[in-house]
Order: C-alpha cells, then sequence, then structure tokens
C-alpha cells in the first residue's frame, strides 16, 4: 500500500507525480475535516467527553481512571488556544476519595463552567466547577445538591452571566428533572426547583438557552414505554410551562439533545425499532408548536446511535456512532435551511476494525469540533479530537484531477470537480489556503519541490508540511525552495500555504508559488498558483472579482461589514441580538455576485441607538448562512 513520506495519507490520481490543489478563502466555509488527534494518552480508560469553543479556544471535559485506584474516576479538562491546532496539558478538576463523573461544560468567553455527578459523599450527588480564566486555573468545588436518594445526569448551559443547570434527581421517589440557576457568574446559586412530576422515570435531560428562553428536552416513562418530553421557560428560569410529548411512547426511545438559535429549537435522539436510528424534529416558534420526527440515519440495517448536535444561524451540525462499516464509526451531516432538507452522510473516521464512539461536537463560526472515545489503541479507552471547517467531506473523498502525465497547467480543481480560476483574489487582511497534496505515481523516484516565485513585500506567506497543524517550513521554501527527498513510487506528502496580503498591498497586486515534479534531475511538471488581491470591496466594476464561497467578515468598532456571494440573487444582511432577534437589517433584495461592503450605524430598524454588548451579523440566502460575532463597545 502506499507509504507516507511527510505527513498523511492521499489518494492516487494520473501517472508521474500528481499535484492537486484545493485554494480556500480562510474566512468563507472551507472544505476540510483535519487528521485525527489523540486528547487523551494515559491508560487504562478515558471516556465520557464533552466539548465547548468560544473563538479560538476549545474546551474538552472527560472522565478517567488514570489515577490511584482503577475502579475510581476523576473529571479532567484539556484545552486549546489556536482553534485545535495544538493542546495544552490534561488538568485534573476532581480529587476525590470515589466516582466523579458523567462531566457537562458551557463556556462563556473566559469563563468555563463544569458540573458532574459525584459519590464522594457516599451516594450521587451533583457538584459545580469553573474557571474565570480561559482554563488557565481553577475554583473550588461546589456541592450543588444536598438529600437522600441520588442524583444524576447533570446538564449545563450559559449565556453571559447567567447557568442553567438539569439533572436527574431520585429524591421524591421517582426519578424527576431538577433545574437550578446562578446569575452572576456562578458565584451564587438559586433554589433547586423541580420541573416535572409524573409517575414513571423522568431523566436523561439536556438543556439549551438563548436570552430569557431555556429549552429542556428529556427521556419519560409516564406512559409506559419511553417518549421525549420538552419543556420550556419564557422568563430566563423564574416559571415554567407545561410539558410536551415530543413523541408517541415506543419501543425505546433515548439520550435526546437539542439546540437553539433564535426561536428555532432543534432536537435529536436515536429510537429502537430492530435497530437504533436517529431521528430529528425542530420548532421554529421558540416551542410552542414542533414539526414531523424525520429520520435522519439510513435504513441500511445497522445501528446509529449516541446524537450530538450544534447549531449557528440556519445550519446545523449533527455527528452519531455508526456501525454499517462493521464497526463504530464517527459520521456527520448537516442542514444549511434550517433543518428542511439535510446533506448526505459522512463519514469522518476511518479505523479499520476499532471502534470510534460518543461523539460530541461544538461549533463557532465556520469551525467544527468534535471529540469521541476510541479504542484504536488497544484494549484501552482514548479521547480523539477532529476539526472541520463547515462540516463538509475530506479532500481525500472529494479532489478530482484528470490531468495528463507530464504537464498539469490550470488543471486545478475544486471540491465539486469544476476547474478553479488561475488566478484567486483575496480581500487584503484576509487569508488565502492553499493544500497541496503530491504523491509519486510513476516508475521511478521523483523529487517534490515548493518554490516561492514572487516578491513578499506586503504579503505574509508561510508554509506547513500538513493539512492541518505541522511543522512551520516557510524559511526552507524561499531561495532555492523547500524540497522532498527522494519519493519511491506511490510515496506521497502534503502540505499547507496560508497567504495573507496586508492592507499596504496595493489593490489587483498579486503573489505565486511554483510546485515542480523532477526525475532525474529534469522537470516533469510544474504549476504555479497565483494569490491575486480583490479589485475593490463594494465597487460596481465592470469585471468584479467574484468569491468562491460566501463570505462575511465584521469589524465592530466601528462596524463595518465585508461580505462576498459568489452568485447573483436574493440575499439579506442583518443584525440580531443574543436572543436572535433581529434588530437591523442592512441589505434586503438582489445582490450582484462578488464582494461588497457596509457600514452599520450601531442603530436598530426605528433608528434608535443599541447599547454596546453582544451581537451577532448574518448573511442569509435561501440555501446559505454565515454568522460573525460583533462586539460593541461604548
Amino acid at each position: 500500500m502506499p507509504k507516507k513520506s511527510s505527513i498523511d495519507t492521499t489518494k492516487r490520481w494520473g501517472r508521474a507525480a500528481t499535484i492537486l490543489g484545493l485554494l480556500l478563502a480562510a474566512t468563507t466555509s472551507a472544505q476540510v475535516w483535519g487528521p485525527d488527534t489523540k486528547l487523551s494518552d494515559v491508560p487504562p480508560f478515558s471516556w465520557m467527553q464533552k466539548v465547548a469553543a468560544s473563538d479560538d479556544n476549545i474546551h474538552v471535559v472527560w472522565e478517567d481512571n488514570r489515577d490511584e485506584d482503577v475502579n475510581n474516576t476523576e473529571v479532567y479538562y484539556k484545552r486549546s488556544t489556536d482553534n485545535g491546532e495544538t493542546w495544552g496539558d490534561d488538568t485534573r478538576l476532581t480529587n476525590a476519595p470515589r466516582h466523579s463523573h458523567w462531566p457537562s461544560i458551557a463556556v462563556w468567553e473566559e469563563n468555563i463552567h463544569v458540573v458532574w455527578e459525584d459519590y464522594r459523599n457516599g451516594s450521587s450527588e451533583i457538584y459545580y466547577k469553573r474557571s474565570t480564566d480561559n482554563g488557565e486555573t481553577w475554583g473550588d468545588d461546589i456541592r450543588f445538591t444536598n438529600a437522600s436518594g441520588g442524583f444524576a445526569s447533570p446538564s449545563i448551559a450559559v449565556l453571559g452571566d447567567t447557568i442553567h443547570v438539569v439533572w436527574d434527581d431520585y429524591c421524591d421517589g421517582d426519578q424527576e428533572i431538577y433545574y437550578k440557576r446562578s446569575t452572576d457568574n456562578g458565584e451564587t446559586w438559586g433554589d433547586d426547583t423541580r420541573i416535572t412530576n409524573a409517575s414513571g422515570w423522568s431523566g436523561a435531560s439536556s438543556i439549551a438557552v438563548l436570552g430569557d428562553n431555556i429549552h429542556v428536552v428529556w427521556k419519560d416513562l409516564r406512559d409506559g414505554d419511553p417518549a421525549i418530553y420538552y419543556k420550556r421557560s419564557t422568563d430566563n428560569g423564574q416559571t415554567w410551562g407545561a410539558d410536551t410529548a415530543l413523541t408517541e411512547a415506543e419501543n425505546n426511545v433515548l439520550l435526546p439533545c437539542n439546540a437553539v438559535f433564535g426561536n428555532n429549537i432543534h432536537v435529536v435522539w436515536f429510537n429502537y425499532w430492530n435497530k437504533y436510528e436517529i431521528y430529528y424534529k425542530r420548532s421554529t416558534d421558540n416551542g410552542a408548536t414542533w414539526g414531523d420526527n424525520i429520520r435522519l440515519s439510513e435504513d441500511d440495517g445497522y445501528n446509529s446511535a449516541n446524537p450530538s448536535i450544534a447549531v449557528l444561524g440556519d445550519t446545523i451540525h449533527l455527528v452519531w456512532d455508526d456501525w454499517r462499516d462493521g464497526i463504530g464509526e464517527i459520521y456527520y451531516k448537516r442542514s444549511t435551511d434550517n433543518g428542511q432538507t439535510w446533506g448526505d452522510n459522512t463519514r469522518i473516521t476511518d479505523n479499520d476494525d476499532k471502534r470510534s464512539v460518543n461523539p460530541s461536537i461544538a461549533v463557532w463560526e465556520g469551525n467544527i469540533h468534535v471529540v469521541w472515545e476510541d479504542n484504536r489503541d488497544g484494549w484501552t479507552k482514548t479521547i480523539y479530537y477532529k476539526h472541520g471547517r463547515e462540516g463538509n467531506l475530506q479532500p481525500d473523498n472529494q479532489v478530482k484531477n484528470d490531468i495528463d502525465d507530464y504537464y498539469i497547467g490550470d488543471d486545478i480543481y475544486n471540491l465539486d470537480g469544476t476547474n478553479q480560476v488561475e488566478e484567486q483574489a483575496v480581500l487584503p487582511g484576509d487569508t488565502a489556503v492553499f493544500y497541496i497534496k503530491v504523491e509519486s505515481d510513476g516508475d521511478i523516484p521523483d523529487t517534490i519541490m515548493v518554490t516561492g516565485a514572487g516578491s513578499t513585500t506586503g504579503w505574509t506567506v508561510s508554509y506547513y508540511d500538513a493539512l492541518t497543524g505541522g511543522t512551520d517550513i516557510t524559511a526552507s521554501v524561499t531561495g532555492s525552495g523547500w524540497a522532498t527527498g527522494k519519493l519511491e513510487p506511490e510515496d506521497y506528502i502534503e502540505m499547507r500555504v496560508e497567504i495573507t496580503p496586508d492592507v499596504s498591498v496595493p489593490m489587483d497586486s498579486s503573489y505565486e508559488f511554483l510546485v515542480t515534479s523532477t526525475s532525474s534531475g529534469d522537470p516533469l511538471m510544474q504549476d504555479a498558483v497565483k494569490i491575486r488581491t480583490a479589485t475593490g470591496v463594494g465597487i460596481e466594476e465592470s469585471a468584479p472579482q467574484i468569491p468562491v464561497d460566501y463570505y462575511l467578515e465584521v469589524s465592530a468598532n466601528p462596524p463595518v461589514i465585508q461580505y462576498g456571494i459568489p452568485k447573483a440573487g436574493k440575499m439579506s444582511v442583518v443584525i440580531a441580538e443574543v436572543t436572535g432577534r433581529v434588530v437591523r437589517t442592512l441589505v434586503s433584495g438582489e445582490q450582484s455576485a462578488g464582494y461588497h461592503q457596509v457600514i452599520w450605524d450601531r442603530c436598530d430598524d426605528r433608528g434608535t441607538k443599541l447599547p454596546a454588548g453582544v451581537y451577532f451579523c448574518q448573511l442569509r440566502t435561501q440555501k446559505h448562512s454565515v454568522v460573525r460575532k460583533l462586539i460593541l463597545l461604548q
């Protein structure tokens, strides 16, 4: 089988050395999943992992029994501050004589909040811990509950300084759902509130919050067989509405999970009828009414289980573990139209006969973060992580390049197989990313060389020996260029180039780099890749530059919104509060393809000046949505 010469695997295309290129603006929806990254590496078992994200900070918690007694589990934490490129050390959050497990995590800017189930007092109790400095240091363990009977399965959500927690409670005989909140960032906590009161078991609850609206789903046995139920508060947890059955009492429904954006609430669960399948349901009116149950997994005779869901704007992201390949693998699916239609199932792990299960997903702007439990390293359970951008298929499964034997020329292809233009536009201050995948596919060894071919004045150009992460090899590319050693037939390399023009670079300037394949000193192929600055933003021209994907960037003070659309059509750019309520429509109607700019005067649609705080800017079309966070200062 092919051997990796530098970093990772790629498919074979054509003869001789094949160069595959993917050019994408980093501010748009890039089309790759990064490699699997091992987060825990201490046997024997790490599991029950959860992930949360804020800006470039990724936070993961899990249950681990590496310490003194393998029969005693503790809660561990790990973070990345560079969007998943690198990771810090494992941090032990608990140190108790008995089990601490089932952690749940929520994050708001620098504040990280963790709850878990803990047996240090003899029976199970709910505990809480926080960090107010982005995970650098952690406060004391705070005991939430103190009653006989037992408590389990906490779930946490946060918005600003208000933290919301639900859990399963056995103190009333039947298992019921309880709720608790803090309105001062975890300094103090209100009373326990019982929010279910029905005969039979109520448990496995999940909570989501936006503004004053709190949404809780759970599994319920009041009707005999299990069903999924829903409840909401519209006044920040002070009062609660009625219980609403989302499913009929059926053979078996398990582990509901929910997410919210604006008035749209999305719920997933898995259901057993001869095998497990993933189902989805939504409300578009803040939980007042609900649509039909939709099966999202395929009717292929294999189990699909343990879904996790995240949403931003109209784009919904779903992961689950799927057994169609003979062993558990992690699959991904998304909807870009608020759940009306769904894309294909995408397998994002590939571990042969080793299983990957129990995923958790978090989304921040265009970045998707997934963690799961994996046993590829033997009999142990290990936590793994993967980073995607808007969750499309991996390039190995998407790239098409039908070139001739000896010359590549302009045969650089987009992920959908269409030919890509030779010159790609990028706005000053933005970054274009070029992914290079090269395989020696001839009868004799090849050498691959990458050479910077233009002046770098005003341009920041960085080269890395991997599609994501990797070693910075920029210094090796200048001058005579960076070259691989001899690649034997079927060996391959992967690398990435990041190119950013600063604001001093004149419009319509360009930068080139060359990729060359040689054999016995004679060039076989050469491809020149040119990055050019856009000719203007918001200026109608006879031949405007066209972005390859939907583009949105904001600068908050003053609030300047730059956006781009790849084809003409109806679209809008709006400003929304954190609740999802639209306060200002900046653009609405037909718009020409290209890059555009609009300045927000910080007023709502009535002309009233809006206060400082957190807002969201959203670009909307019928089938696409891009959202960016915007923080207004005084």
